[in-house]
C-alpha cells in the first residue's frame, strides 16, 4: 500500500462506483477491482458490500476512510513543509468570509496565530456573491459562509465542516423599539423599510430574504433597501432609516446602541467552513485553524 493507492480507495468511497472511481484515477476499471480486493485481501476485512446495482461502505470501511483521509492530508502538509524548509519560507494561506462571521472567527484566529506562528495568513472579507466566486477561482484556500454556499460550488471537490448555527435578530434604533413595543414583526415590516445586505442574486439574495420572511412572519415581500457592508447596514439603522435582521451572534457592543430583539421560532442558518478536498497546501492546518467543536450555536 502506498499514498497514490490509496487515493484509489478514498476516490471509490466518494463516489461508490467502480468506473467513476477509475475515471477520477485515471486508470481501467478493472485495475481499481483489483486494488481494492487485495487492499480487503491484506487488512482481513471487507470495506465494501457491492452487488451488480450497488457499492456500499461498511462500518470498517467508513474507520477505514476517516483515517486514510487524514494520512493522505498529513502526507501532503509533510511535502509542502519539506519543499519550504530550505527556503525559510512561512506558508501563505488566505481565509475568506462573509460579512458577519469576523464576530465569530476572532478567538480561533488567536489560538491559531499562536500555535502556528510559521503560517502566514491573509484574511478577506467579501459578499457572499464574490466569496463563493473567489473560492472557484482558488484564491482562497478557505471560506466560512451560510451552508447554501455549497449550491453555488462543486460539491464532488468540496469539503466542509459545520461551525455552528444562528437565527437572525431583529434591529432597530432606540425610537423605533420604543414605538413598536409589543408588536409583531409582519405589523412593524408594513411600515418599515428592510435595510439588508442581501444581493440580488447568489447565496444570499433578496428572494432568499423575502421568502424567509414570508415563512417566518407571513410579510409579503417588504420594501428593501441594499446595502454593501455590514457597516452601511448600521448606519442606516443608527439612522433610523428602516429595520434589518441581523445574526443573533452580533454582539450589542458591535451594534452600537441598536436594539436586538429576538425571534424565537424563526428559521436557523447553518454556516459551514469549506475547503477542497485536494487541496494540497496542507489541509491539516487549514482545518485545524476552524474545527466544528469550538464553536456553539446562537
Amino acid at each position: 500500500m502506498n499514498i497514490e493507492n490509496l487515493q484509489y480507495f478514498i476516490c471509490l468511497v466518494e463516489t461508490l462506483n467502480f468506473t467513476k472511481a477509475a475515471q477520477r484515477c485515471h486508470i481501467a476499471q478493472t485495475a481499481m477491482s483489483r486494488y481494492i480486493s487485495g487492499l480487503e485481501k491484506n487488512l482481513g476485512v471487507r470495506l465494501f458490500e457491492r452487488d451488480k446495482r450497488n457499492v456500499r461502505l461498511t462500518k470498517a470501511g467508513r474507520q477505514f476512510y476517516e483515517d486514510a483521509v487524514r494520512i493522505q492530508e498529513q502526507y501532503r502538509t509533510m511535502i509542502y513543509n519539506v519543499k519550504h524548509a530550505e527556503k525559510n519560507e512561512k506558508r501563505t494561506l488566505s481565509l475568506g468570509f462573509g460579512l458577519y462571521e469576523f464576530s465569530r472567527l476572532s478567538q480561533a484566529l488567536s489560538e491559531f496565530f499562536q500555535f502556528h506562528p510559521e503560517i502566514q495568513l491573509k484574511i478577506h472579507q467579501y459578499n457572499y456573491g464574490d466569496l463563493v466566486e473567489k473560492f472557484k477561482k482558488k484564491e482562497l484556500d478557505m471560506m466560512v459562509g451560510l451552508e447554501i454556499c455549497r449550491n453555488f460550488l462543486s460539491e464532488n471537490e468540496l469539503e466542509m465542516r459545520y461551525l455552528f448555527s444562528s437565527c437572525n435578530s431583529l434591529v432597530m434604533s432606540r425610537q423605533k423599539a420604543e414605538r413598536y413595543a409589543g408588536a409583531a414583526v409582519a405589523e412593524i415590516l408594513e411600515q418599515e423599510l428592510v435595510v439588508t445586505n442581501c444581493e440580488d442574486s447568489g447565496p444570499s439574495s433578496v428572494y432568499m430574504l423575502q421568502r424567509t420572511l414570508e415563512s417566518d412572519f407571513k410579510a409579503k415581500a417588504p420594501a428593501l433597501l441594499q446595502t454593501n457592508s455590514f457597516e452601511a447596514q448600521l448606519l442606516m439603522l443608527q439612522a433610523g432609516q428602516g429595520v434589518g435582521f441581523i445574526p443573533a451572534f452580533i454582539g450589542e457592543e458591535q451594534l452600537k446602541g441598536l436594539v436586538s430583539l429576538e425571534l424565537p421560532g424563526s428559521t436557523r442558518f447553518d454556516y459551514y467552513a469549506f475547503n477542497r478536498k485536494e487541496d494540497s497546501a496542507g489541509l491539516a492546518q487549514v482545518k485545524e485553524l476552524l474545527p466544528g467543536d469550538h464553536f456553539t450555536d446562537i
